[in-house]
């Protein structure tokens, strides 16, 4: 997944997690209520699970700077 800028410096790559049903995130701010089936995972230690199921844990917060969308970060694969 590419969010933001590229060519300007302000761009991000990140692998996509699509959930087996999707999730409503609302943090009350900047991103607000948004249903998600796909989360950019800022992690690139699970390029090694890329195409498997996996279980992870990870924390989901607010990507306001590049993609104004909920994100993955602290991820750990189970």
């Amino acid at each position: 997944m590419e969010f933001g800028q590229p060519a300007e410096g302000a761009g991000l790559k990140a692998y996509g997690l699509e959930l087996a049903k999707p999730l409503s995130l609302n943090d009350k701010a900047e991103c607000g209520e948004q249903t998600v089936s796909v989360f950019a995972v800022e992690s690139s230690d699970v390029a090694r699970f890329v195409g498997k199921t996996v279980v992870l844990k990870a924390t989901p917060y607010c990507r306001v700077s590049r993609s104004g969308k909920y994100h993955l970060k602290d991820v750990s694969v189970r």
